[in-house]
């Protein structure tokens, strides 16, 4: 039986998938299915945003083709076997613009895609025994403790970033809304520059301790960003439904980079295909800081004072802060973050 040794990338997508994070997808998409989620955002008779695909070099493709079953290794401890597999060729260039809205270089995630290998596969993935799991990863784990709390409208929050003022505002805006709020931080494999999975994990230990609100709930998500604006916000929602959430928040220009897409792209998709995606979206406009009232406050509160006196925060902002080694206004986030 033949070996497939998969990356760091592939196992993350692997565990996704096989923990439920990604239903209905329950297996490695074939190419009509990949086809049918870029073109029409359904696989099968659902609604579903995004290809769940594993990459393989012209080399493998060799190495396995002619056998029924593989054996799938990562860090050269066998973590499951694949059946039923199929492999075949995506014209990826001609999918970009289905996929991302552009064909740029300098975008990141058509980038990413156009550097996969050059051959796909599908197929069904049984995860050896030894394989263990923290039972918090699965979103099983989650439906059964909301309900056993009786908490039934469930916010969730989703960030790749350490927690700023602006998103403990926004924590408080859904709070207001639901009874309780999930946040669930993406930790896996981001891009260079951004926040450490120990930064952001330690931040988060900070700020809940500090917040001291027994409604909310935290988690990690070990997945990575692919900056697919709303077809990604999309499939956030996605994920975070099948963690037991009712309510999901769509940020400004969640899940996109740089101007590749509008501030409130993502919410207005995410908004005209809730019903769809199966749950409510908390689509809020930017919170702001008020130099003259020194707070945080939502856009839908009345603010006297002049625009010149309101302030925008960004994770990006605070990036470049830090890597610059520049001081950061105080209204920005906690100093014990800091």
């Amino acid at each position: 039986m033949s070996k497939l040794k998969i990356n760091s990338f592939q196992f993350q997508e692997i565990l996704n998938l096989k923990l439920g994070c990604y239903y209905p997808v329950k297996k490695l998409m074939t190419k009509n299915e990949i086809l049918s989620v870029l073109k029409f955002y359904r696989f099968h008779n659902k609604f579903f945003p995004m290809p769940i695909f594993l990459d393989i070099s012209e080399k493998q493709k060799k190495d396995i083709e002619n056998q029924k079953r593989i054996n799938l290794y990562y860090k050269k401890i066998k973590i499951g076997l694949l059946t039923n597999f199929d492999i075949f060729s995506l014209e990826k260039k001609k999918l970009l613009k289905l996929f991302f809205k552009t064909k740029s270089l300098s975008h990141p995630g058509v980038k990413n895609f156009l550097s996969t290998k050059p051959f796909f596969i599908s197929g069904n993935i049984k995860l050896s025994k030894q394989i263990l799991f923290e039972k918090k990863l699965y979103p099983d784990y989650w439906k059964k403790f909301f309900r056993r709390k009786k908490i039934v409208e469930i916010g969730s929050f989703h960030t790749r970033n350490i927690p700023h003022s602006t998103h403990e505002k926004l924590h408080d805006m859904a709070l207001e809304k639901c009874d309780g709020l999930f946040i669930h931080p993406m930790t896996g494999k981001l891009k260079k520059g951004d926040f450490t999975r120990k930064t952001i994990l330690n931040s988060y230990k900070i700020y809940l301790k500090k917040k001291k609100n027994n409604k909310i709930f935290f988690d990690e998500f070990l997945s990575h960003a692919r900056f697919g604006g709303p077809r990604e916000a999309a499939f956030h929602a996605i994920i975070r439904k099948n963690f037991g959430c009712t309510h999901f928040i769509v940020g400004r220009d969640h899940a996109g980079i740089k101007n590749f897409y509008s501030k409130y792209a993502s919410q207005k998709f995410c908004i005209k295909n809730k019903k769809k995606i199966g749950l409510k979206i908390l689509s809020f406009k930017e919170p702001f800081y008020c130099n003259k009232c020194e707070v945080m406050k939502g856009n839908f509160e009345k603010c006297k004072h002049k625009k010149k006196n309101k302030r925008y925060l960004s994770g990006t902002t605070i990036r470049k802060h830090i890597l610059n080694k520049k001081k950061l206004p105080k209204y920005y986030l906690r100093k014990e973050i800091l």
